[in-house]
Parts: structure tokens; sequence; C-alpha cells
């Protein structure tokens, strides 16, 4: 049996921001690890979850020199731009100090953006075979994402609209490229980096793609939000070359975004939401923007005990 992992992040958040992630989890993928970095209080989240096997919090920590060089230099944009441009070289010049450069660089982004040089650390230090990056807060789980998984497949959700309907992706996708960019991109549906999942090796890969473009435009998104989200929808429609790119699409795939959806491609019923297609329908996103049916979820997941939840 393969070894599973999700990676996710749950700093600034009690046990009742993360409890329907981790327990509708542990029920429908009850074998999996869960790696959450969390804040000061994982004293309270580990105890929280004591009775829950295979929940593992990591301390949210970032270079204190790195951290020292950025809060000067936010003071002082011109330079702050040219420290920028100088860590963009030395990272492409320079593989062997990468580990060192990225530490430094961390500090200069947005938190979704540093997630994933957090992320590259925790994945060299893995043995699992597969594995998601996921949002925390605004996830259930309803199945196994992983039990049809290909080897060589990553797999995202995507929209029902079209960057050029959604106007923070399209200011995002401006920002982080260019308007030449945009309008390559301006048809095409919006995809959600708030779940990626797929083998070891295709992470590995969307991690190391998803850094490339992170130092290529590094000057541009300084402290920017939404910078992560430009890159992931670059990376599933023109990178990640050599693997075989999902993207799932409400009412028929195994994730449903649901920030922009009216739900008529689903059925609600029992506690669950399903595809009108029958395709099983693993991961709900985004699913507290709907209130009614986050009610609907959250007690029919409350119903019953998770599988591998230990004895108190």
């Amino acid at each position: 049996m393969m070894r599973k992992a999700i990676i996710t992040f749950g700093v600034g958040y009690g046990f009742e921001h993360i409890k329907h992630f981790v327990l509708s989890c542990k029920k429908f993928i009850p074998n999996t690890d869960i790696y959450m970095f969390a804040g000061k209080n994982i004293p309270q989240l580990e105890a929280d979850c004591s009775h829950i096997q295979g929940v593992h919090f990591i301390p949210f920590k970032e270079n204190f020199t790195g951290k020292v060089i950025a809060k000067v230099l936010s003071k002082m944009p011109s330079l702050q731009q040219k420290y920028a441009q100088y860590l963009s070289a030395k990272w492409e010049r320079d593989p062997l100090r990468r580990a060192r450069i990225e530490a430094l660089t961390s500090p200069l982004t947005q938190f979704m953006v540093k997630r994933f040089f957090l992320i590259k650390q925790l994945l060299s230090q893995l043995p699992h075979e597969q594995v998601m990056i996921a949002d925390v807060r605004d996830i259930i789980f309803q199945y196994d994402p992983f039990a049809t998984l290909q080897s060589d497949a990553i797999v995202t959700g995507i929209e029902p609209v079209a960057n050029s309907e959604s106007e923070m992706n399209e200011k995002w996708i401006r920002r982080t490229y260019s308007d030449a960019i945009f309008e390559q991109m301006a048809d095409k549906n919006v995809a959600c980096a708030g779940v990626t999942y797929g083998s070891r090796r295709a992470i590995n890969q969307y991690i190391e793609e998803m850094l490339e473009e992170t130092y290529e435009n590094l000057p541009k998104i300084i402290d920017m939000l939404g910078a992560d989200q430009a890159i992931h929808i670059r990376l599933f429609y023109y990178r990640l070359r050599g693997l075989t790119r999902h993207m799932e699409a409400n009412g028929s795939g195994s994730i449903a975004t649901l920030h922009f959806s009216d739900l008529t491609e689903f059925s609600v019923s029992n506690g669950r939401i399903e595809n009108l297609t029958g395709q099983p329908l693993a991961v709900v996103h985004q699913y507290d923007r709907h209130p009614d049916l986050a009610v609907e979820l959250r007690k029919g997941l409350e119903a019953k005990q998770p599988v591998n939840q230990m004895a108190s």
C-alpha cells in the first residue's frame, strides 16, 4: 500500500477551524498522514487531536536573518527590488546553495507563496509516495482521492468561470506576469491552488516549477497576495511537462470548487454532496461559501466517528 500525505497550513487556526478537515480525512482516507504547519498554539492543537492518529503539527518558522532583512528593506522599496533581483539571479546560478537562498527569500513573499518553500523542505524528509497540498478551513473529504491516482498524474480543481470573468484572478495574473500573458490565459478556466495532489514525483516537479516561476518574477511579487494562484494557473496550462495534468471540473470530477458555483452541478442529501454524473466526489473545497451546505455536510460528518479514532 502506498503511503499518503496531506500537507496543509493551520497558522492562526484553532481546532474548531480544522476539525472537519481532520475528521473527514481520517474517516475516508484513514491511513493518511496529515502534516499541518501551525503557530504558537501547537500544544493545544495536539491536545485537541490526541485521540486521532496520524496528525502531525509542525511549527511555522522562517529564517531569522531573512526576516530581519525583509523588515528593514520594506522601508526602502528601491533597495528591496535590487535585493529581490540579486536573490533571483543567485538562485538561478548557484543550485548548490538554493536551500540557503530560499530561506532568505521566503520572508519577502506573501504567506501563500511562503508555503512552497516550507513544503519543499518537508517533502525532502518524508517517505510518502502520494501527496496532497491543500487548504484546511474550507475542505471536507468524502472519498479517497488517491484511490485511482495514476503514477504520472497531477490533479487540481477548476472554477466554473474563465480568468477574464474573475476580477481578482485577472489582477493577480497581470501583476505576476504581464498583460500579454493574461491575454493568453483569459478564456481558460480558473485553476484553483487550494487543492493539488499527485504522485511524489509529480508534486516535487510542481514545487520546483512553482519556485522557478517565483524567482523569475520575484521583484514583482514581493509580499503580493495571489501570486501563488497566478503561478498555479500558468503551471497547469503551460508547464508540468511529462505529467498527466487533470483539471477537475465541478459536477464531473474528484474535486468540487464551490466559490463561484450555484450548486446546480450537484445533488445534496443525507449529509453529502454528489456529482450529478455519478463520478465519486472526493474533495469538497470552499463549501463554507454556501452556509446551508456547510451545515448539511458538517452534520453528516459528525453523525459518525472517524474510522480510526482511538478510544479516549
